[in-house]
């Protein structure tokens, strides 16, 4: 019997030390053996030799030590022992009276008490090996400590990772315990002739031990190393097995196949690398032709890397969506408050551990510059996805005591360590039966309370997380008249939660009476009553406990220096109550948005702010800006601005509609926009993208250097006034905008600045004294209207550029010489002097020769008047 013996990560060397003369000894020893078997020392064929440029292991590179050049099977490092593992900063949780020990920068070891046959007693720090099949002891270490023991004959084979033979000294069969009075079982170890002694899985499993990795970082030799296969955080590369494909049955609708989006020519390097790890996890899949088509959207995460996103909006409307329930918060808050210890428990890119039904894929399928792909797996974006993934982690999870999941978040608890820890012994064995992978790096375990839903849970009780009364107790006292009306708008909209209303605001509102132009005087009295307000707000009844059954609302407002939003579910009362209150100040760059970026700005941040609330429900998106229920739409995607088309792109994952509410009715948001928190939040930003797009077009200006366009922009009277008019506010008639600038006025929720640069959509505008010369340059070989016009399209815009395009073009001498068309023209009707007498006027007109003629010359000459 084979027993795969132990894992090589890639660059993985050998062990084993030796002295440096007996490996040139051993090199030159394979090295004459290789030349008379006349075999290439690239790949091992025998048919030629490694200086064959046809050899297949040229520009391989090798599994085991990463060089280029060599397979494997002949590389030189491989060893014919187990490599050690090492893990930086692992805890290791150990089961049924083992205690708990964290080890940063070392190997993961474990203290084993070994009891040999004839009264042989040691305790040995064993390697812990989650690779390993079987537990071995080196033979120096065997012949130290047991050489009295008698050894058997081994009945197995051990193999390496690199499938090669691993001779086996012999066996030792001892009781094992992890301390000196645990309770003894019986096991086995595998002598072989040098290494570290190692605790493999035989062991790990007869001494029930649980090991949680962490990060897994490079060891000390180069060897790069991967967790163990059921503690892996990468995708899982095999389907569920245990469960039915998801199938997003739709209504039969008209398909829509939508265009490529152009991606900016520095990322697509990044998007092949991810299609190509998607399609060998198998993930997607390359397809011929859909129905259904969908654009491909990147989106840059906080940590560098891109998520290729699909806009399933159009595939959405024709799914039917599954009617299967999610968990009521009351029912999962009941039954985890009160528990004394708590793991939770997150999956790896949970959706796309789930299969999806072959009739379903056409539906997900999206276009990029490397063709066509659709998805063999759930992806983030379709309607149905939440709802069918309850339904199959409830399954997956049923008949399991004190585990509760919503969605991707499981949470394990038990009321003493003992029984916390044998159920979440069970759900991780339950996980790793159906192939469902962890995400240890956003999981947690063995915690006195946890953070689940933006509630903080406990032995305690239930508390709102504190996060959502920051930006209620950290507000700044207002500082001029319009944000103290602001606040008391704010307090005003909650009055009826709060007792003695009248009483503890009246301070404030004598202040409103002071004079408009003085600064606000503040005493002790105002205050109290202002910090006493704060108070009320950040108690019940105001706030309220989130139900992802009820109807939900994010409010969001942007002032010229800050963000505000307000998380709120509306109740069978009719009483809408708050879920979460939310503000930040802008930063330098954000300040030089314009209103509706800076508006677009605050739904983005506000929803990816209560991600945790709103994912995988459908919800309510309010603001005073009446442009973003179109912008933030399907329809208005191809319409907005760079930038928010950008952040449009990140709410593709998102189930929303866009709600205008006027500012009046806005006054919670209002308050916290112009309130704001001190400190600014981390948010993606897309300048990178910017600078890109320029990038991209710098090529085409072969005889404009981008320096001298940004000059012409700077200097350009119309761009300057139209760049301060942007940041500033349009207003909201046409006829109050300036002549120069009405023909921006139909498309001025499109633009956007990039100092001192303008953009329509991806499209600069150009300045005036460049776009005669951008034309010229379009067309310096002739070919044509129609394609000049298509090139500068592509790239620029201003207004009435066809216009101009046509009138350059029709003043070209070149084009109209070689012009074939058959138009004709009709010369004008002049009017002529009446002669005075014969041949004063002569009309001539050329005719062509008759055919049946084969040279023949006349001249016609007919008076054009008679008398």
């Amino acid at each position: 019997m084979d027993t795969k013996y132990g894992r090589k990560g890639k660059g993985a060397r050998s062990t084993k030390q030796s002295h440096p003369a007996q490996r040139r000894s051993e090199d030159r020893k394979q090295t004459a053996t290789s030349q008379q078997r006349q075999q290439c020392f690239r790949c091992g064929s025998e048919k030629h030799l490694a200086n064959d440029k046809n050899c297949p292991a040229v520009k391989v590179a090798c599994r085991l030590c990463g060089k280029k050049g060599h397979f494997a099977k002949v590389c030189k490092a491989a060893v014919s022992e187990v490599r050690e593992v090492v893990v930086p900063d692992v805890t290791v949780l150990c089961v049924d009276n083992i205690k708990q020990s964290t080890l940063a920068n070392d190997k993961i070891t474990c203290e084993v008490n070994i009891e040999a046959p004839g009264g042989n007693k040691h305790m040995l720090q064993l390697v812990v090996d989650t690779g390993a099949s079987v537990s071995i002891l080196p033979e120096a270490v065997y012949k130290k400590h047991f050489s009295q023991c008698t050894s058997t004959k081994p009945n197995i084979k051990l193999v390496t990772y690199a499938k090669e033979n691993l001779p086996v000294v012999g066996c030792l069969s001892a009781l094992v315990g992890v301390s000196a009075n645990d309770n003894l079982v019986s096991a086995t170890f595998y002598v072989v002739a040098a290494g570290s002694p190692l605790l493999g899985l035989d062991l790990i499993r007869l001494l029930n031990l649980d090991i949680v990795s962490g990060k897994v970082k490079p060891i000390d030799n180069g060897c790069e190393i991967s967790p163990a296969p059921s503690q892996t955080a990468e995708h899982s590369t095999s389907p569920v097995y245990t469960v039915s494909p998801v199938s997003a049955t739709h209504l039969g609708l008209t398909p829509v196949r939508q265009k490529l989006r152009r991606l900016p020519l520095s990322i697509r390097k990044e998007v092949s690398t991810e299609l190509n790890r998607l399609l060998t996890a198998g993930i997607i899949e390359p397809v011929d032709a859909s129905e259904w088509v969908s654009p491909l959207v990147v989106v840059r995460k906080r940590d560098g890397h891109i998520r290729l996103c699909v806009d399933l909006r159009e595939p959405n409307k024709s799914v039917i969506m599954d009617c299967y329930p999610l968990p009521h918060m009351e029912d999962l808050f009941t039954e985890l408050v009160g528990a004394s210890h708590y793991s939770q428990i997150d999956l790896s890119s949970a959706y796309h551990q789930l299969p999806l039904h072959p009739d379903s894929r056409n539906l997900t399928a999206f276009i990029t510059h490397e063709g066509l792909f659709r998805f063999t797996r759930v992806p983030f974006g379709l309607a149905s996805a939440p709802s069918a993934f309850q339904k199959m982690m409830q399954m997956v999870l049923r008949e399991l005591d004190s585990v509760q999941n919503y969605l991707d978040d499981i949470i394990v608890y038990g009321n003493s360590q003992e029984a916390h820890d044998k159920n979440l012994q069970a759900v991780r064995q339950r996980l790793e039966e159906v192939g469902l992978q962890i995400n240890f790096d956003k999981s947690s375990f063995n915690q006195a309370s946890i953070l689940f839903l933006g509630h903080v849970i406990s032995k305690e009780g239930l508390r709102p997380s504190p996060d959502h009364l920051t930006a209620i107790a950290e507000a700044p006292r207002p500082t001029d008249m319009v944000a103290l009306r602001s606040f008391l708008g704010l307090t005003s909209w909650f009055n009826k939660f709060l007792p003695n209303y009248a009483t503890v605001v009246e301070p404030l509102r004598q202040m409103l009476r002071a004079d408009a132009q003085t600064p606000l005087q503040w005493s002790k009295e105002t205050v109290d009553s202002f910090d006493t307000l704060k108070r009320m707000l950040m108690e019940s009844p105001v706030l309220a406990i989130y139900d992802p059954s009820l109807t939900t609302f994010i409010t969001t407002e942007a002032s010229d220096y800050g963000l505000g939003a307000v998380l709120t579910q509306l109740h069978p009362d009719g009483v809408e109550r708050v879920i979460a209150f939310a503000s930040r100040t802008l930063s330098t760059s954000e300040w030089k948005y314009s209103t509706v970026e800076k508006e677009a700005l605050a739904c983005v941040w506000a929803v990816e702010k209560w991600r945790t609330y709103v994912w995988g429900h459908h919800f309510t998106l309010r603001t005073d800006h009446q442009a973003l229920t179109t912008l933030l739409s399907t329809k208005g995607m191809n319409r907005a601005g760079m930038r928010v088309a950008c952040w449009s792109a990140r709410l593709l994952c998102f189930q929303y509609d866009v709600q205008y509410r006027p500012g009046s009715k806005n006054c919670v948001a209002d308050c916290l926009s112009r309130l704001p928190l001190s400190h600014t939040d981390t948010t993606v930003s897309i300048e990178q993208d910017l600078i890109s797009e320029i990038a991209e077009i710098q090529p085409f200006l072969t005889a404009l250097p981008l320096v001298d366009f940004k000059a012409e922009c700077e200097d350009c009277s119309e761009l300057s006034q139209l760049r301060q008019t942007i940041q500033s506010g349009w207003p909201k008639l046409q006829k109050s905008v300036s002549s120069d600038l009405r023909l921006y006025f139909p498309v001025r929720h499109e633009l956007a600045v990039e100092s001192p640069l303008i953009f329509r959509g991806n499209r600069l505008i150009v300045p005036i004294a460049l776009r005669e010369r951008l034309i010229h340059l379009a067309h310096e070989g002739h070919q044509g209207l129609v394609r000049t016009k298509q090139c500068r399209r592509e790239l620029y815009w201003w207004p009435r550029m066809d216009d101009l395009v046509h009138t350059i073009l029709s003043m070209c001498v070149t084009c109209q010489a070689s012009d074939k068309s058959d138009k004709t023209f009709t010369a004008p009707m002049q009017a002529v002097e009446f002669p005075k007498g014969p041949f004063q006027h002569v009309a001539i007109r050329d005719v062509p020769i008759p055919q049946f003629l084969a040279s023949v010359r006349y001249q016609n000459l007919i008076p054009r008047y008679r008398y």
